[in-house]
């Protein structure tokens, strides 16, 4: 039984490799380098098209959930406000930490902004941070991560063993 496997898995290995097919074997079809498809991967709308993600009802691409990223990513910019200057100097919110702002970048650097570049700059730093996984990550978090890892590895070890 276990020969027969493995040459049925012998079998499909090679019958894969385009260099062991004989001629007229196989009919030889042209395909794309991108996928197996012919298509590039990313060419059309996965979640919109259907298929899994419209089995399981993803709508990350309709408009509600576009704004539902939005006030999420706005929320957790929120939280990132810092609440003091590198001199000391109190934040209360988003709209004093962009006039901060405007005031330390032509004091330190001469540099004169608008009101919109600043809070585009400001939005983009506080997007950063609000997305800078490693620094959200806690000594807990990497102590489970690692303990599932050991706990696996061992589990596979184990059960390879008897």
């Amino acid at each position: 039984m276990y020969r027969a496997m493995v040459a049925l898995l012998g079998f499909f290995m090679v019958g894969n490799i385009d260099a062991f097919r004989g001629p007229g074997l196989w009919p030889h079809r042209g395909m794309s380098m991108r996928s197996r498809h012919g298509l590039a991967p990313m060419s059309s709308n996965i979640t919109a098209s259907g298929g899994i993600a419209g089995f399981f009802g993803i709508n990350r691409d309709t408009p509600e959930a576009k704004e539902n990223q939005l006030a999420w990513a706005r929320e957790q910019m929120a939280y990132e406000v810092p609440s003091s200057t590198l001199d000391g100097t109190s934040i209360d919110d988003r709209e004093d930490f962009v006039t901060k702002y405007i005031e330390s970048e032509k004091a330190k650097f001469g540099r004169e902004l608008t009101r919109e570049e600043a809070e585009r700059e400001v939005d983009q730093w506080l997007l950063k941070q609000a997305t800078f996984a490693p620094a959200k990550s806690t000594a807990a978090d990497i102590f489970l991560a690692v303990a599932v890892f050991l706990g696996a590895f061992g589990v596979g070890i184990f059960l390879n063993g008897h």
